[in-house]
C-alpha cells in the first residue's frame, strides 16, 4: 500500500472452480504444491535468500529436504485404507 503497487485486475469468481488451463490463460500462477516445490522456489529466490542469509538458508534447506525425504517414505493411514483395503 505504501508503495502504491498495482494489485492487478479484480477477481471475484471462485478460482478453485477453474481448471489449470483456465488459470494459466488468466495469468494466475500456482503456489508450490509440495514442500519439495517450495524448497526449489526458495533455492531460486535470491531476494529471500538474501534476507535470510547464506548460512541460515543452507541449513534450512538441508533440514527441510531431510524432512521431505522422511515424509515421502511415510505411508499414511489414508494410503493404507485406500490401497491395502483393495487386497
Amino acid at each position: 500500500m505504501d508503495r502504491r503497487l498495482d494489485p492487478g485486475l479484480e477477481v471475484t469468481d471462485d478460482l478453485f472452480d477453474c481448471t489449470l488451463s483456465e488459470l494459466r490463460d488468466r495469468g494466475i500462477g500456482l503456489l508450490p504444491q509440495s514442500l519439495a516445490q517450495a524448497l526449489d522456489a526458495l533455492e531460486a529466490d535470491a531476494v529471500i535468500q538474501g534476507a535470510l542469509g547464506e548460512e541460515l538458508t543452507r541449513e534450512f534447506l538441508r533440514l527441510k529436504r531431510d524432512e521431505w525425504r522422511q515424509w515421502a517414505c511415510h505411508v499414511s493411514p489414508w494410503e493404507r485404507d485406500r490401497y491395502a483395503a483393495a487386497f
